[in-house]
């Protein structure tokens, strides 16, 4: 053996036996690593919705779920953990192994705005999730029960004013996207309409049939078909246009509330340290589900929007994910309500 300057040194056969056997080691480490990766998926995934089934992520998680299980070649089962604006199935997927099987869906308000209303925060979704893409936009829309016959914010703050101690709004629970267009409702038009919790979007539309709720704000997803049917009241879809779904429901733009205009983004995370091959699988069959023939048809029947496309690929979901947390945090902070 020779040195740099040519002389020759003595061997040290320790020495390279051992180098030679760490070299061994690390090849064989990340042969089975990359074997692993390469098998993925190696048993079914659970998708964790954070509301009780029957709400509107419920119903956009299943479609996604057949989907996405039909690209990677294994089941996609869907898991409702409810509870805590999300919180709780936050932890759910925090608690699994970073191994991709585990994922979670969330949205606006799960995933951004409901970890503000904590004052000790059990996770930070930009931090402690990798997003894999936003897979649907949701217009919103003020919903009255069928005993309320208004269209148009203008009609619906005239009305609001008159009858504001009667009046409530149903939502999915703190932080939730239907409280949070209810809290934007009352701050943009001045009100203070009662807010009533419930553990799902389902539970609040149910009530809202029922008649036991004066109003919700609410996606197409739970919604627009009763509004079709004619068996609740659609008041306005707060956006810039109108909805091909609901073509006689007013925009927000036909109102004096002109800039109000309100979306709820749903997304698709895993935890934080999941490996990038499987990331990188993960992101492309979610990618794929959602230019599926049903799943593009479902999602337009049921009034969703496609995302701008940057956002369906982990960067620009993760930016996303980053960008609506700083902007949520100063509207929470300024409402003076927290979660222990």
């Amino acid at each position: 053996m020779q040195d740099a300057s040519g002389n020759i040194i003595a061997a040290q056969p320790g020495l390279d036996r051992r180098a030679a056997l760490l070299g061994l080691g690390g090849l064989a480490a990340s042969t089975v690593a990359g074997r692993a990766q390469a098998a993925f998926p190696s048993r079914i995934l659970t998708l964790i919705v954070p509301f009780a089934a029957g709400g509107s992520t419920d119903i956009l998680a299943r479609l996604l779920a057949d989907a996405v299980g039909k690209e990677l070649g294994q089941q996609v089962i869907v898991e409702n953990v409810p509870g805590a604006g999300g919180g709780i199935a936050g932890r759910r997927v925090l608690a699994a192994q970073a191994d991709g099987h585990t994922l979670l869906i969330g949205n606006t308000g799960t995933l951004a705005a409901a970890i503000a209303f904590y004052r000790n925060k059990p996770y930070d979704p930009p931090a402690d999730f990798t997003a894999l893409a936003s897979v649907a936009d949701s217009p919103q829309m003020l919903v009255a029960n069928k005993n309320t016959v208004l269209s148009g914010l203008d009609a619906f703050e005239a009305y609001a004013r008159e009858n504001e101690g009667k009046l409530n709004f149903g939502a999915a629970g703190i932080g939730s996207g239907s409280y949070l267009g209810a809290v934007i409702l009352n701050r943009r038009l001045g009100l203070n309409i009662q807010i009533v919790n419930y553990r799902s979007s389902g539970g609040s539309l149910n009530d809202l049939l029922a008649g036991n709720v004066s109003f919700i704000v609410e996606s197409p997803t739970g919604s627009l078909q009763h509004i079709q049917g004619g068996v609740v009241t659609g008041v306005a879809v707060l956006q810039k246009s109108r909805m091909a779904g609901a073509p006689k429901m007013p925009a927000a733009s036909e109102s004096r509330f002109s800039d109000l205009d309100y979306r709820i983004w749903n997304m698709v995370v895993v935890k934080k340290g999941t490996p990038d091959p499987i990331v990188r699988r993960l992101a492309d069959a979610v990618a794929k589900a959602t230019r599926d023939p049903l799943f593009a048809k479902r999602t337009v029947e049921l009034g969703l929007d496609r995302p701008e496309e940057s956002q369906i690929a982990p960067e620009g979901a993760q930016r996303l994910l980053a960008e609506e947390g700083r902007r949520w945090q100063p509207i929470v902070e300024s409402l003076n309500v927290s979660v222990d």
